[in-house]
């Protein structure tokens, strides 16, 4: 069953002169945007940008617009796809490209030289926000930009209304007020705003039993329940063969950089994973497992003209989510962390490339072997794309200790974002929470960025970045429960009265206070 909801977008406007940056423009209709020349759509995983794409490209009808991916586009010759000249083009997942092992641009070069032969025609572009590079990437569309300029779009999330909706019409949730509520009972009320979490949340509820209180384990979960829902005839396959045979299926696409496998025999076209190339899979997994694994509703069969038998994960979200998985019972079993978390970094920095930013994430999420490697390489991503809840007390401070520099954030950072980050605000990591705070008022932020985002005193390596702070403060917003970092009210305080600290930083102080401080006197 299809149900719409209209979704809403902020524009990001760059602000020149003093105070350079990023501001956020009201939140606006997507619809509202479809006579711009070119433009960019941002969001998190999961967040909807290809179903929006879906949306308005029909809206424009097949005459004048075409989805293609990001991947296909920089792949196929222009000659050979005739449907893509004189249209708007709707190129999804810039992201899903950036796997160079040494330059992040070169994507997005090569996407730029193609629509400069198709004649700078109007283009959308849709990438995950943490890996669009801001000003850097604007600057370089513009120059194929069919009036020199390009807007770039906030995907906001979900509303209200777009969550009640989705809950009553499609996921046939009947009590959508007591659903909610015990959502945010347990802490996982960010993720109504995100149209697939949001769809794995109510699957998961629908079979009964506790709720969910974590990322990692609404995804355990209904991948498990996915994991059960089959076309074949042969339905008695354990679910955990299921799941690591779609793991492994998934790893090798991602580190391949496809987008589905196929049963039929290799052509010589288009770049898949063939199963027929597939010899003796490891961990006892036969060809039959694996078959069967492309039947259940974790693949979706997909059309093309170039091939019969093709599949794709249901999301790259759950691709990442299991191969995570797969590669973390790998290390279990004698593969070496390390090893693996090579093979997703690149040599000339270090850094998790791009394509695999949400493959790491879930790896680190996993294995505690590569978790440390991981943290190093990518610890925004390790954040952002899996989920950190079970990061023990030295990790979360090598994951604190290990953000500066690698924090890409405007000064519009967002709360349901920060929400990734909020097993920071716990208890025991008061002390270096606190330090961040009084960074901040002690004005050693800019001094901290100068110095390459740290800060030395008395032999001790500190973090002094405001963007950190920014961070801090919203997942101070989300610590559950709020009493565990209570401690902190007269830092929070004194950061919301001193006029020397950013007024975004204050208002976000103020928000985290009165999460915090809801059942105290002074409030």
């Amino acid at each position: 069953m299809t149900v719409r909801v209209p979704r809403t977008c902020r524009e990001l406007r760059e602000v020149k002169g003093p105070g350079s940056g990023v501001e956020m423009g009201e939140s606006r209709p997507l619809s509202e945007f479809r006579s711009v020349p070119a433009y960019v759509l941002l969001g998190d995983p999961g967040a909807g940008k290809t179903f929006e794409f879906d949306r308005e490209q029909e809206a424009l009808g097949d005459d004048a617009a075409q989805v293609v991916s990001a991947r296909d586009f920089r792949t196929f010759d222009l000659d050979s796809r005739p449907k893509w000249r004189n249209k708007t083009l709707f190129i999804d997942g810039l992201d899903e490209t950036r796997a160079g092992s040494t330059n992040s641009h070169t994507p997005l070069d090569e996407i730029r030289a193609k629509l400069a032969r198709l004649g700078t025609p109007s283009f959308r572009l849709s990438c995950r926000e943490a890996d669009w590079l801001g000003s850097d990437d604007r600057k370089h569309l513009r120059a194929v930009s069919p009036d020199s300029e390009v807007t770039v779009l906030r995907l906001d999330p979900l509303d209200a209304d777009g969550v009640d909706e989705l809950l009553r019409s499609k996921y046939q949730i009947d009590d959508v007020e007591e659903f909610v509520r015990k959502a945010h009972l347990n802490g996982v009320g960010a993720m109504l705003g995100n149209p697939l979490t949001l769809e794995l949340l109510a699957q998961v509820a629908r079979q009964g039993g506790d709720w969910p209180r974590s990322r990692q384990e609404i995804m355990d979960r209904a991948c498990r329940l996915l994991a059960a829902e089959h076309r074949a005839v042969r339905s008695d396959m354990p679910r955990e063969i299921v799941m690591d045979a779609t793991g492994y299926l998934c790893a090798l696409m991602l580190f391949a950089g496809t987008d589905a496998c196929s049963t039929s025999v290799h052509n010589g076209g288009l770049e898949l994973v063939y199963l027929n190339e597939l010899r003796d899979p490891p961990d006892g997994l036969t060809r039959d497992d694996l078959e069967h694994a492309l039947t259940t509703k974790l693949f979706t069969a997909v059309d093309m003209t170039e091939t019969e038998g093709a599949f794709a994960p249901r999301h790259r979200q759950v691709s990442e989510f299991l191969a995570g998985r797969y590669l973390a019972r790998r290390i279990e079993a004698g593969l070496p962390g390390r090893r693996v978390a090579a093979l997703m970094t690149g040599p000339s920095d270090g850094r998790v490339v791009t394509a695999l930013r949400g493959l790491s994430a879930w790896l680190a999420a996993h294995s505690r072997e590569a978790r440390s490697h991981l943290i190093a390489a990518d610890p925004v991503g390790v954040g952002l794309y899996g989920d950190i809840e079970r990061f023990d007390l030295d990790e979360q401070r090598h994951l604190l200790e290990a953000l500066p520099g690698a924090l890409m954030l405007d000064d519009a950072y967002r709360h349901e974002t920060a929400w990734a980050f909020r097993s920071l605000a716990s208890a025991p990591m008061v002390p270096a929470l606190r330090k961040v705070l009084g960074w901040v008022r002690n004005g050693v932020g800019d001094e901290a960025r100068a110095a390459g985002g740290w800060r030395v005193t008395d032999g001790e390596r500190e973090i002094g970045d405001d963007r950190v702070a920014a961070l801090i403060l919203g997942a101070l917003r989300h610590a559950e429960p709020p009493s565990a970092v209570a401690d902190l009210v007269p830092e929070l305080v004194a950061t919301v009265r001193d006029d020397a600290v950013p007024a975004p930083l204050r208002r976000r102080a103020l928000s985290a206070f009165l999460h915090i401080s809801s059942d105290r006197d002074d409030r």
